[in-house]
């Protein structure tokens, strides 16, 4: 919850090549919107942190707009593949329950994003993987899917449509500590890609991500 005092006019959002403000992206936004990070080697999810930031913020939005305290956190969840997971407490997706393990098996994804009734679901981009589903999955999912957008572990898509820079040292700071365990301890296995997030964030006072738009369907051929 450390995150609220982040505002929409710490971010800078491009859509479709054409800016936008932060309230005017999550005008239909809905503090019931539960959002799904899939990341399958653990930190892959550190190249989405604009994403599920500016998420973060909106949630924390519709909290302020009625002008009572709150103690709060959104339904947000990351999906690993690998063990010790890494820790997205740092961005306010607790307690630590809501970073889950999940075998890597598209069919046991699909089955746990599913049942926690995912609208928004943030995936790495790559080739198409067309797994095997049962069509109750498949509809179940397109029941709840509303918004899915791929990203890169590097924080740059090909094909952008939509561009995120938030302007927070504290975020890239909060970032750097994915790398660690539930109890901030770091990572061995985490050691390489916490030292290149450091090389090329080490100082930085902002971030800026890209991110590709996709239809529900065109996700689904994309689990991993």
């Amino acid at each position: 919850m450390h995150s609220s005092n982040l505002r929409g006019t710490d971010f800078g959002i491009c859509h479709n090549n054409q800016p936008i403000a932060h309230a005017d992206f999550f005008a239909d936004f809905s503090n019931l919107t539960r959002v799904g990070i899939i990341a399958p080697n653990g930190t892959d999810g550190t190249g989405a942190t604009a994403l599920i930031m500016a998420f973060v913020t909106a949630f924390y939005d519709t909290y302020r707009a009625k002008g009572d305290d709150f103690f709060a956190y959104p339904a947000y969840y990351t999906f690993q593949h690998i063990r010790p997971l890494a820790s997205y407490t740092m961005l306010d997706i607790w307690p630590k329950h809501k970073d889950v393990y999940v075998e890597q098996n598209p069919v046991d994804l699909l089955n746990t994003i599913n049942d926690r009734a995912i609208n928004v679901l943030l995936l790495p981009d790559g080739e198409p993987t067309d797994p095997s589903y049962e069509q109750p999955q498949i509809e179940a999912a397109l029941r709840t899917l509303q918004s899915c957008y791929l990203y890169s572990a590097d924080g740059v898509v090909a094909d952008p449509t939509l561009e995120i820079t938030i302007k927070s040292r504290p975020v890239v700071e909060w970032t750097g500590l994915i790398f660690n365990d539930h109890d901030y301890q770091p990572i061995p296995e985490f050691a390489d890609q916490k030292a290149a997030w450091a090389e090329v964030h080490g100082t930085a006072q902002s971030l800026t991500q890209t991110f590709r738009q996709v239809t529900p369907d065109e996700a689904l051929t994309r689990l991993c």
